[in-house]
């Protein structure tokens, strides 16, 4: 795994600019018109954007990012995956229900108070380790549906579960590179957002 490579590959490219730009404009555009719901729409074209690039990977192309020529096939896959990480998270939210009656009970006499708060730890470590779940197997149900681009291959949980055990050395790798670089950008996004203001919106979001 190369790790350097996923921040230098697309300086490869040949009309990286462009690419970025477009894409930058996509996401700029969603973030302003997510209030109205429609800028969603945005985020989905980005993630079947992103199913793309990922075969381009899987062949080993020397260019990598596709080209911006399929916005509805984008969407169509974006939402796809959507679908699939909501349906894996759909636990999580299920855990929820307990906690707000955990929540609830807290309020009442000693009795409710202690039942309540051991039902909120209880339950608030169980939502937490599923949630670490999910995050782990994020990448092999990703990997999944990029293969034939259907829910049902994101929801194999033996096969997904499988390969995430095999993989998991660099899947952890791989979450911690990501948490750092969020870190940086988000660093990076601060210094110059409050120096350029809105340019600096422009500049750290490719």
């Amino acid at each position: 795994m190369d790790i350097a490579r996923a921040f230098t590959f697309v300086f490869d490219e040949d009309r990286y600019v462009e690419k970025l730009a477009i894409g930058t404009g996509l996401v700029l555009a969603s973030f302003l018109l997510s209030f109205v719901l429609v800028g969603f729409l945005g985020f989905f074209i980005l993630a079947g954007y992103s199913v793309r690039l990922l075969r381009n990977v899987q062949a080993k192309k020397t260019q990598v990012l596709p080209e911006w020529n399929d916005w509805g096939g984008d969407l169509g896959r974006g939402f796809k995956l959507m679908a699939i990480g909501f349906i894996w998270s759909l636990p999580a939210l299920i855990l929820a229900i307990p906690m707000v009656i955990g929540g609830m009970m807290t309020g009442g006499n000693e009795v409710a108070q202690i039942f309540g708060a051991g039902l909120l730890i209880c339950v608030g470590l169980l939502a937490f380790a599923y949630g670490l779940f999910v995050v782990l197997i994020t990448p092999a149900y990703t990997i999944a549906f990029a293969q034939d681009e259907r829910i049902a291959s994101g929801l194999q949980l033996t096969e997904i579960w499988r390969w995430t055990r095999d993989n998991i050395g660099q899947v952890i790798v791989v979450g911690i590179v990501v948490v750092l670089g969020s870190m940086a950008i988000s660093v990076l996004a601060s210094v110059v957002g409050s120096v350029l203001c809105f340019v600096g919106l422009i500049v750290t979001v490719p």
